[in-house]
């Protein structure tokens, strides 16, 4: 695992089409924006791992629970969505 060290406002580049920005920084939070190409998914690790589990139940034949939930990120290629992520600190 790398590990980096950044402070507000500075940014990670990951393949040349990923961007994670740090937009705020409060107590034990800290506010991630992600910058990424619209086909990728993109999802909280608890959410991530329902879906897998979801996916087992359904290829095995059985019900898929409910209450997934489902995160849309918007593309920050509309600059106005990221200026607002960083205006809101």
């Amino acid at each position: 695992m790398l590990v980096l060290t950044r402070q507000l406002n500075e940014e990670i580049v990951i393949g040349g089409n990923i961007i994670l920005s740090i937009v705020s920084i409060q107590r034990d939070r800290v506010r991630i924006g992600i910058q990424a190409p619209d086909n990728l998914r993109i999802d909280r690790k608890e959410v991530y791992l329902r879906r897998l589990e979801e996916q087992e139940q359904v290829s095995l034949g059985e019900p898929a629970s409910s209450g997934v939930d489902t995160v849309v990120i918007p593309s920050c290629d509309e600059q106005p969505i990221c200026e607002s992520l960083r205006d809101s600190e």
